[in-house]
Order: structure tokens, then sequence, then C-alpha cells
């Protein structure tokens, strides 16, 4: 038998929804996820997002600004105390 937990939650959901038609409430509770995820997830599928991808813009952004980091480039690397006082 096929192990279904190794399966996308995204993926289980879109099986889930549109050819098993589960409801909301079943859909949350078996994949252990918020009503209000479904909610969305169903949201975006109707509009036509697909929504296994990532969109632009998510995620963790960088905790060093891009100008800091190039002047840290910048520094002479002969010596490291220098990088650290420049901070």
């Amino acid at each position: 038998m096929f192990d279904t937990s190794i399966l996308d939650p995204k993926i289980r959901f879109l099986v889930l929804f549109i050819d098993a038609q589960w409801s909301v409430r079943r859909i949350s509770q078996t994949l252990s996820i918020p009503m209000r995820t479904v909610q969305d997830w169903i949201s975006k599928a109707e509009e036509g997002i697909d929504i296994r991808n990532i969109q632009p813009g998510r995620g963790q952004k960088a905790k060093v600004p891009e100008a800091t980091k190039k002047k840290l480039l910048e520094l002479p690397s002969e010596n490291p105390l220098v990088l650290l006082l420049a901070l």
C-alpha cells in the first residue's frame, strides 16, 4: 500500500477537494491543517492560481542588508577583527 503521508499536503488537498469533493472541515481534520488555510487554498485554486508553487516575495528575507554586505566585501580581509569592528 502507498504511504500518503509522504505527499505534499497541497497535492493531498487538491485530490480531496477536486476529486473526492470533501468539505473544508473534513479536509482540515484529515490533513491536520487549519480550516482557514484550506479556505485560502480553495479561493486560490478557484482563481486559477497554482497553489503548489511558492509565490515571489514569500519566505524569509535576508537579515543583512545589501549595502552592509557590499561594505563588508570592500574591507580588507587580512584582519578579521576589522570585519567585527565594522558592524
